[in-house]
Order: C-alpha cells, then sequence, then structure tokens
C-alpha cells in the first residue's frame, strides 16, 4: 500500500481537486494513466489543445507511415490517418474528461455524505483514479484480442492490405489497449456511483439539487461512447454501406442505443429506488394529514358547529395542493434537460451514417 505521496501532491491536487490527507492513504496506487493524466494538466496549454495537438501529430505519423508503405489512393490514406489518430487520442481524451467530471458531480452530491474530510478525499480518490494493476490486466487484454484478431485477414482486398500494414496493426495495438482500460474504467467508475449512492439513507425531496449530481456523469458517458463508436465505426464499416449491404448497418448499429441507455441509467436505480420510496412516505404523510382534517369536519358536523369549519377548510385546501404536488414529484434523478439531451444524442449514429453517404466517393470500390 502505497501512500498518497506516490503521486506528487501539486499534481495530485490538480488532478482531483481536493486536498488528500496522507494519515488517511488510498487503498491502492494509481495507474500509468492517471500519472499521465496529472502530466497533462500540468502542462502549460488547455487540457483540450493537447489532445487536439497529440492527434495532429499522430494524423502525420500515420499519413507518413502509410505514405512509406505505398497505400494508396491519398485521399483513402489520409482518411484511415484520421481514424487511427483518432481512436488512440479520443479515448484517453473521454477518460480524462469523465474523470473531471465524477469529481465535481461528487463535491456536489456531498451534501446527502455522512464522510468527514478524509473519507470524502478517499472517495474522491476512488472515483477519478483507476487501480494501476487492475489497468495494466485491461489493456494487456485489449493487446492480446487484437494480436488474435490481427490472424484473421479480412476477405476484401483493400481491406486486407490495410490491415497487413504495420502502421496499421501499431494503431490496432495501442488503440484497443486504450479502449479496453476504457471500457473497464466506464465499469468500475459507474459501479463506483452506484456505490456511493447506497451510502444515502436520507434525502429532502424539496431540495433535490445534489440528488442530479451523477445523471450528468452517467449521461455524458454514454454519448461520449455513442460518440466514439459512432465515429470509430465509420470508416471502417463504409467499404460495406452500399445499399445492398445495409443490413451491415442495422447489425452494427442496433445495440448501441439499448447499450447507452444502460450505461445513463442503471448506475441511477438506486437513488430512483430512494426518491421513490421517500415519494410515497410524502404521500402517506399528506393522506394521513387529509384523513385527520376531514374527521375534524365530520366531529363539528354532528356536533352542529359547522360555522368553525372556515378554518378547517383552508387547511384542507393546501393540503390537497400539497397532495396533488407529491403526486407530480419525479422519482428519477435527472434534469428534463439532461433527459432531452441524452434523447437527441440518439440519433447521432444516424447522423453520422448519412454523412458517410455524402463520403462515399473517398473509398473504393463504391
Amino acid at each position: 500500500m502505497e501512500p498518497l505521496t506516490s503521486r506528487p501532491a501539486g499534481e495530485q491536487a490538480a488532478a482531483n481537486e481536493v486536498p488528500q490527507s496522507v494519515s488517511n492513504p488510498p487503498a491502492y496506487s494509481a495507474s500509468w494513466l492517471d500519472y499521465f493524466f496529472d502530466w497533462v494538466r500540468a502542462l502549460p496549454m488547455p487540457v483540450w489543445l493537447f489532445y487536439l495537438c497529440l492527434c495532429l501529430l499522430l494524423l502525420l505519423l500515420f499519413s507518413g507511415l502509410s505514405w512509406l508503405e505505398g497505400l494508396q489512393p491519398l485521399g483513402f490514406t489520409l482518411l484511415l490517418a484520421v481514424d487511427k489518430a483518432a481512436y488512440i487520442v479520443y479515448y484517453l481524451a473521454l477518460m480524462h474528461y469523465l474523470d473531471g467530471t465524477a469529481g465535481r458531480a461528487l463535491s456536489q452530491f456531498r451534501p446527502l455524505l455522512q464522510a468527514d474530510e478524509s473519507d470524502f478525499a478517499r472517495l474522491h480518490y476512488e472515483l477519478t483514479t483507476l487501480p494501476a494493476r487492475s489497468t495494466l490486466l485491461a489493456g494487456g487484454i485489449g493487446i492480446l484480442i487484437t494480436i488474435i484478431s490481427l490472424q484473421f485477414a479480412p476477405a476484401d482486398p483493400i481491406l486486407a492490405q490495410v490491415v497487413r500494414q504495420p502502421s496499421t496493426q501499431l494503431a490496432f495495438l495501442v488503440g484497443n489497449a486504450i479502449l479496453a482500460i476504457c471500457v473497464y474504467h466506464t465499469i468500475r467508475q459507474l459501479g463506483m456511483v452506484s456505490r456511493i449512492h447506497a451510502t444515502v439513507a436520507y434525502l429532502n425531496f424539496y431540495r433535490r439539487g445534489p440528488v442530479y449530481a451523477f445523471s450528468r456523469l452517467t449521461a455524458r458517458t454514454a454519448l461520449g461512447w455513442i460518440l466514439g463508436i459512432s465515429l470509430g465505426l465509420s470508416p471502417r464499416i463504409a467499404p460495406f454501406l452500399s445499399t445492398e449491404h445495409m443490413s451491415w448497418f442495422w447489425l452494427l448499429w442496433l445495440p448501441i442505443v439499448p447499450l447507452a441507455a444502460l450505461v445513463f441509467v442503471l448506475p441511477l436505480v438506486g437513488v430512483h429506488r430512494l426518491l421513490a420510496r421517500e415519494k410515497a412516505r410524502l404521500q402517506d404523510d399528506v393522506e394521513q394529514r387529509v384523513e385527520a382534517v376531514l374527521l375534524r369536519v365530520h366531529r363539528q358536523q354532528d356536533a352542529d358547529k359547522l360555522g368553525d369549519v372556515s378554518e378547517l377548510k383552508t387547511l384542507l385546501d393546501t393540503l390537497l395542493v400539497e397532495r396533488e404536488m407529491a403526486a407530480k414529484l419525479p422519482t428519477w434523478p435527472w434534469q428534463p434537460g439532461t433527459l432531452a439531451g441524452f434523447g437527441s444524442a440518439l440519433l447521432l449514429p444516424l447522423a453520422i451514417w448519412l454523412l458517410q453517404q455524402l463520403l462515399m466517393g473517398w473509398f473504393p470500390g463504391n
């Protein structure tokens, strides 16, 4: 077990935006990926600019290697170079972005946590930092799958030529290793969200702001995967997307929507149940109060004192308004705008496909 000082204090604070306590060390060492993110944050430039520059550098590298390897035509070579560079950089940048989003979400969720400074710092570390060994294992699995898949050359001669390129194989090895780590990152981080929600025993239904915090993380995670898969598959499946091969498109795209919906919703099920239970409690409380007021009205009616019921009528009207409000309280922990944005993003694969049809001339043999 290494102390928190195993990562430089300044970089650690920048990475997690939460001061850590050496008296409460983490349960595991940080991964190489987190050290890389710390290094990127310490650079004297915006993070987005670094990833853009990295993508351009890889684009130049893969374009040059394809030229040296004699791949033709030029447009096809450039498009494949863009694919290779973006494939590597995108999932790195996505994980970096989601770690920052997760940290901010946890800070917004903090009013619902029963945690002191030390416990909160430790929770923040676990939410935004991958374990070193598990990360290496995930990357190794991605490399192993790539090595096995490269043994099976595509039937299409053009794709077979591309796959045989050393630059393509290098891009696949690096990109699939990072992709496998991103899969692990998503599963682990969203699992942490579920566990954090499970620690909440009570919430105030009329102060739901903190409850919405993690819905932004799950929505952005789902959208990140939709965008990544959409852009990543585009150049790979375009040679098959002539009219007679449209079944390929639906075969590859149909699973994206339900998987994205699961990524968005599944980590929030626990807090949804808590909200539903609290809503039921509020409704039961209002019904008991309505019943109590009506009983008082009945008693005054039996005692022939109906002249004293005006205040009870006002109270009953207020309770009926409260009952109506309680019935309309939402039990899913997201803002309406979050759900609308997520629903719109589900159309992204279709937009990518339409763009592919406009660019079909880039691909030989179509």
